[in-house]
C-alpha cells in the first residue's frame, strides 16, 4: 500500500460540446499535515497556473462565440466575412467552422431574359404551344437618329413584353417586345417607346386569329366550349370554357352598335323573311325561349327574346312596307300591317305531307302534295333564268302567273270540298285542310314578286344552324350571353351569304377594330366593317397575317 504523502496527482479533462480541451489540467489532492512547505507551495501554484490556463480558454470560447453570431445573424455592417482567427481556435473541429460561399455562376442570357419578361409582364410567361414567333416593335431609326443628331443622349431601357396566342393550323405562342428608350440632353430627358401591337381583346390570352377559330368553332361548327377547351389542352394551351364564354361577352360589349347596322339594312331590304325557334335561359321565369331570325338571300340576322309575343320582336317593323315571308302565326299579322304578309308554301305541303304519314292514306292528302310539287317545279325552273338574266322580273312574274293559277285554282276547289266532306270524318285532314284555307290569299301573294320565293325555307335554313348548335349546349347562361351569341351568328350567317370566309372575316372585323382606342366601337366606326361592306379581297390582310406567323414561327427551344 501506499502511504498517505505518496498521493500522485489526478488529471481532470475538461470537456466542451463533447470536445477536450487542448490540455489536460492536473488537479493536485488536498494538502494534509504531512506535507512539507515546498510541497504546498508547489501545489498551489500548480492551481494558479490551471486558473490561469482556464479562464484564456473561457476568454476564446466568448470570443469565438461572438464571431459566430456576428457572423449568422448580425447585420450586414457587422457580419465578419473573413477573419485569420477562424483556423486557429482550438475549441472548434474544421467541419463546424463557417464554409464560405461558393461563388455565384453567372446565368444565362436565357434566363435573365426570361427573368425580364417575367418581370415586365407580371406573370409567369405562357407555355403550351409547340411553337413560337418572336416579334419587336422598335422606335424607328430616323426618330432616334434625329435626337442624337441635335445632341441628345440616346440609351436603350429594359423592354416590355406581352404573350398571346395565335392560330394558322397549329396554335402558336406570340411574344411581342415592345423597346422603349432614354432620351436626355439640353436639359431635358423623356422616354421613348416603340408602338405596342394593338389587339382585339387586349390582357387576354388569345390574338385575333385564335379569337376568330373559337368563335367559328362553336357557331359556325357548332362545337361546345368544353370540347374546344380539351381539345386546346392536347397541345397544353390552357383556355377554359369559362374564358371562351368570357370572350364572347366581352366581343358584344366591344361590337354591340352592330345590333343598330343591322336593324338599319334590315328595315332597308325590299324583301325578308322570318322565323323564330325555341331556346332557353337560365334562371329564366319562361319554361321556354325564343330566338328570332330574320333573313333573305343577303344577309341573317339573329334576336333574343324572353318569350313568343310579338310586340318585342316585330314592333320595329310596324311602318315596314315591304314583302315578309313566314309561316301562319298571328303575330305576324297583328305587327306587321303595312307589310305584304305572305304564308310560306312549305308549311301547306308539310301538314298535308303529316297527315299522310299519320294515317297511311294516299287519296287523303296525295292530290294536294302533287299539285304543291308541280308550284315548286314551275317556279323552279323559272327562277334559274331570271338569276341568269335570260327573264325580267316582270317576265318571270307573268309567266309565273300563267302556268301557275290553273294548278292553284284546281287546288283551291279540292280544299273546299274536302273541308265539306272527308275533312270532316278525318281530323289530322281537316287541320292541313284548314291551315290552307286559312291562309289562301296569302299564299297567292307570293306569287305576285319576282325577288320572294314562294316558301319560307332560306329563313328556316338559318334557323336550323342555330338547332345544330342547340343540340351540343342546353342553353344561355344570361341575357348578355344569348345576345352574344344571336351577333355571332348574324355576322357568320351574313358573312356566309355575302360570300365570304366566316372564319376569316372574323378575323378581319377583330384586327380592323383593334385599331380603335374605345372601349365600345360606335356605329360610324363599324359600319365599314359589317359583312355587306366587306369584299373577299379585304380579307387578304388576315391571310397575309397568317403568313407572316407560319414565316416567322420557330420550335419552342430553339435559339
Amino acid at each position: 500500500m501506499r502511504s498517505k504523502g505518496d498521493r500522485k496527482s489526478k488529471t481532470v479533462e475538461i470537456m466542451v460540446d463533447g470536445l477536450k480541451s487542448p490540455a489536460s489540467v492536473p488537479v493536485p489532492v488536498v494538502p494534509t499535515k504531512d506535507m512539507s512547505f515546498e510541497q504546498i507551495s508547489l501545489m498551489f501554484s500548480q492551481m494558479q497556473q490551471m486558473m490561469m490556463q482556464l479562464q484564456k480558454q473561457n476568454e476564446q470560447l466568448h470570443m469565438t462565440l461572438n464571431l459566430l453570431i456576428q457572423k449568422q445573424f448580425g447585420r450586414s455592417s457587422e457580419q465578419l466575412q473573413q477573419n485569420p482567427d477562424w483556423q486557429t481556435l482550438p475549441l472548434f473541429a474544421p467541419e463546424m467552422l463557417p464554409q464560405q460561399a461558393a461563388p455565384q455562376q453567372e446565368e444565362p442570357a436565357s434566363q435573365q431574359a426570361e427573368k425580364e419578361r417575367k418581370k415586365s409582364t407580371g406573370r409567369n410567361p405562357l407555355s403550351g404551344a409547340s411553337h413560337m414567333v418572336n416579334l419587336v416593335n422598335d422606335v424607328e431609326a430616323s426618330v432616334l437618329d434625329d435626337y442624337r443628331s441635335r445632341g441628345y443622349s440616346v440609351r436603350p431601357m429594359p423592354s416590355t413584353y406581352t404573350s398571346y396566342f395565335q392560330r394558322i393550323n397549329a396554335v402558336i405562342l406570340v411574344e411581342v417586345e415592345n423597346r422603349k428608350y432614354t432620351v436626355k440632353g439640353k436639359g431635358e430627358e423623356l422616354v421613348l417607346c416603340a408602338q405596342s401591337t394593338r389587339r382585339f381583346l387586349p390582357k387576354t390570352k388569345v390574338g385575333e386569329l385564335l379569337l376568330a377559330e373559337i368563335a367559328y368553332q362553336k357557331y359556325g361548327l357548332h362545337v361546345p366550349h368544353n370540347r374546344l377547351s380539351k381539345s386546346l389542352g392536347l397541345d397544353g394551351i390552357d383556355i377554359s370554357r369559362q374564358d371562351m364564354s368570357n370572350y364572347g361577352l366581352a366581343i358584344l360589349e366591344r361590337i354591340k352598335a352592330a345590333e343598330e347596322s343591322y336593324k338599319a339594312k334590315v328595315l332597308a331590304q325590299a324583301a325578308l323573311y322570318m322565323d323564330e325557334t325555341t331556346t332557353k335561359k337560365q334562371g329564366s321565369e319562361k319554361t321556354k325561349n325564343y330566338m328570332w331570325a330574320v333573313c333573305n338571300e343577303h344577309l341573317a340576322w339573329y334576336r333574343y327574346f324572353d318569350d313568343r309575343s310579338g310586340g318585342p320582336p316585330l314592333s320595329m317593323f310596324a311602318d315596314y312596307t315591304g314583302w315578309v315571308m313566314a309561316d301562319g302565326y298571328g303575330a305576324y299579322d297583328s305587327h306587321l300591317g303595312k307589310a305584304h304578309r305572305c304564308v310560306c308554301l312549305a308549311h301547306v305541303a308539310r301538314r298535308f305531307k303529316d297527315c299522310e304519314k299519320i294515317t297511311k292514306d294516299h287519296n287523303l292528302a296525295g292530290p294536294a302534295i302533287a299539285w304543291i310539287a308541280r308550284l315548286y317545279k314551275i317556279d323552279s325552273q323559272l327562277r334559274e333564268k331570271l338569276v341568269a338574266g335570260e327573264m325580267s322580273k316582270e317576265s318571270f312574274i307573268e309567266e309565273r302567273k300563267a302556268l301557275s293559277l290553273p294548278i292553284l285554282n284546281d287546288f283551291h276547289a279540292w280544299l273546299e270540298n274536302a273541308a265539306l266532306t272527308t275533312a270532316l270524318v278525318n281530323l289530322v285532314q281537316k287541320r292541313a285542310v284548314s291551315y290552307a284555307l286559312n291562309q289562301w290569299d296569302k299564299v297567292l301573294l307570293s306569287f305576285e314578286n319576282a325577288e320572294l320565293k314562294i316558301d319560307n325555307n332560306d329563313c328556316e335554313q338559318s334557323i336550323r344552324v342555330y338547332v345544330q348548335g342547340r343540340k351540343n349546349w342546353v342553353n344561355h347562361g344570361s341575357d348578355d350571353g344569348a345576345e352574344a351569341s344571336c351577333l355571332l351568328y348574324s355576322l357568320i350567317e351574313t358573312a356566309k351569304k355575302q360570300g365570304l370566309n366566316p372564319r376569316n372575316y372574323l378575323a378581319y372585323l377583330f384586327m380592323q377594330a383593334a385599331r380603335y382606342d374605345n372601349l365600345e366601337l360606335t356605329g360610324e366606326q363599324l359600319e365599314p366593317l359589317m359583312p355587306w361592306n366587306v369584299k373577299p379581297q379585304d380579307l387578304q390582310i388576315v391571310t397575309d397575317e397568317m403568313s407572316r406567323l407560319s414565316q416567322a414561327m420557330r420550335p419552342i427551344g430553339d435559339n
